[in-house]
C-alpha cells in the first residue's frame, strides 16, 4: 500500500479508500489503513458505523482538501436523506459504545484467539489452504491439494458447501469466490466485536464440525 500512496504522491492523484466493511476497530484498530502506515486522501465508511441498527455512512477527507473545496464554494451536494436525525444518533451511540467498551482492543485480543484457533484447525484439515486476515476479519481458503495449493473445481461450489453445512450447524460464515469470482473458495469469519473468548470457542467448536461434515463429503 505504500507503493500506491507513493504513486499518487509522484502522479498527483488521490488515494481513496474504502473501510466499509474494515473500518470502525474490526481488524484492531479504527480503521485498517492504520496497519500500513499510509495516509489516506478521501475515506468512505459505513456498515460499522451504525453497527447494523440503522444504515448510515460518511465521508472523511484530508484538512487540505475541505479547504480548497471550500474555498471554492463548498460541496454542493445532497440528498433526500442527509443529515438523518435517527441514523446520526445511531452512528454516535455506536462510536460511543466502542470507546466506552474498548471493543477495538477486544477485536485485537478476541482477534488473535480466533486466528490461533483457525491455525490449529488448519493444521488438523489439509482442505484449509490459508488462513489470512486482521482481528476479527479472517479468511479461510480451501484448497484441493494443500502443497500446491490448487483450487478445487469450480462446480463443486465448495465455498457454497461448507456455507451451507455450517449453517446446519447453527454457525453463519460468509461465502466468496477466490479466483477473480469464478473459481478457488474461501470463507469469511467475522464476529461481532463485541465477541467474548467463551463464543470464540464455540464458533470454532462448530466450524471444526462443519469442516469434518466437508471433508466427509468431498472424501467419502
Amino acid at each position: 500500500m505504500q507503493g500506491i500512496r507513493d504513486l499518487c504522491d509522484r502522479h498527483g492523484c488521490l488515494l481513496i479508500l474504502d473501510e466499509v466493511l474494515t473500518g470502525m476497530g474490526r481488524t484492531g484498530k479504527w480503521f485498517a489503513y492504520q496497519h500500513f502506515g499510509i495516509k489516506p486522501d478521501l475515506m468512505a465508511l459505513a456498515k460499522g458505523m451504525g453497527a447494523g441498527y440503522y444504515p448510515v455512512a460518511a465521508m472523511l477527507a484530508r484538512q487540505e482538501l475541505v479547504d480548497s473545496v471550500m474555498k471554492s464554494g463548498g460541496f454542493m451536494h445532497g440528498h433526500t436523506y442527509a443529515g438523518n436525525p435517527l441514523a446520526c444518533a445511531t452512528g454516535l451511540a455506536v462510536l460511543q459504545a466502542t470507546q466506552e467498551e474498548n471493543l477495538v482492543q477486544n477485536a485485537v485480543e478476541m482477534g488473535d484467539y480466533l486466528r490461533s484457533g483457525l491455525e490449529q484447525l488448519k493444521e488438523k484439515y489439509p482442505v484449509i489452504g490459508d488462513v489470512r486476515g486482521i482481528g476479527l476479519l479472517q479468511g479461510i481458503e480451501f484448497v484441493a491439494d494443500p502443497t500446491k495449493h490448487t483450487p478445487f473445481p469450480a462446480e463443486l461450489h465448495v465455498f457454497n458447501k461448507i456455507t451451507q453445512l455450517a449453517k446446519k450447524r447453527g454457525l453463519l460464515i460468509y461465502p466468496r469466490r477466490s479466483l477473480n469470482g469464478v473459481k478457488g473458495d474461501h470463507v469469511l469469519i467475522t464476529p461481532p466485536l463485541t465477541v467474548t473468548k467463551a463464543e470464540i470457542d464455540q464458533i470454532l467448536h462448530l466450524f471444526d464440525l462443519s469442516l469434518s461434515d466437508l471433508t466427509g463429503e468431498l472424501f467419502p
